[in-house]
């Protein structure tokens, strides 16, 4: 099936590396804050950086590539994409709190020791995930896919459940560097 310019420039647009860099920075820095024991303060990482990414692809990524604005139906298309991935995460989320709640006879966490290690990473893999289907971003389902590989390891080592996000964080945030420097060099600057 033929795609439409639109489409094309759509499945390319993610292609930059701002969105890695970011996220990768996001994790690094929340998985730090699970290492120093200040997991509050990684819980705010997200809400300070994603406002940021507009302006970081602003300056990083459009003076090489353009500024595109889509269609106002493509708009709305990954708008009810968001709200309909939002609304599955949610559900997934009272789903699995119910189930974990009636099996372990509500006793939480203290029923599954430290197996509760390797959940953060798994929660965040299933966000990754979610953003590379909706996306059409396959480096962000190899980044939830890490995650989850970490989490058992986390849970067997028994060590701090933030290393999948550092290590996951410099990976992403590498992929991204090296991302957002090819196009500097394709568009014939460094």
């Amino acid at each position: 099936m033929a795609q439409t310019l639109e489409e094309r420039m759509f499945a390319r647009y993610w292609g930059d590396g701002a969105l890695e860099l970011l996220s990768g920075v996001g994790l690094l820095l929340i998985g730090i804050g699970w290492l120093v024991d200040q997991v509050a303060l990684a819980a705010v990482v997200p809400a300070v950086l994603v406002p940021l990414y507009q302006p970081v692809r602003a300056r990083a990524v459009e003076p090489y590539a353009g500024h595109v604005t889509f269609s106002a139906r493509r708009d709305a298309r990954q708008r009810r994409h968001a709200a309909r991935m939002i609304a599955a995460g949610v559900a997934c989320f009272a789903f699995a709190l119910a189930a974990f709640l009636l099996v372990t006879g509500g006793e939480g966490p203290r029923a599954f020791g430290s197996l509760v290690g390797g959940l953060p990473a798994v929660l965040v893999a299933g966000m990754a995930a979610a953003v590379g289907v909706s996306l059409g971003l396959s480096r962000m389902l190899l980044y939830a896919l890490l995650l989850v590989l970490l989490a058992p390891v986390v849970v067997l080592l028994d060590t701090n459940p933030g290393w999948p996000f550092v290590l996951v964080g410099v990976v992403a945030a590498a992929v991204g560097g090296a991302l957002l420097l090819r196009l500097r060099r394709a568009a014939g600057s460094e």
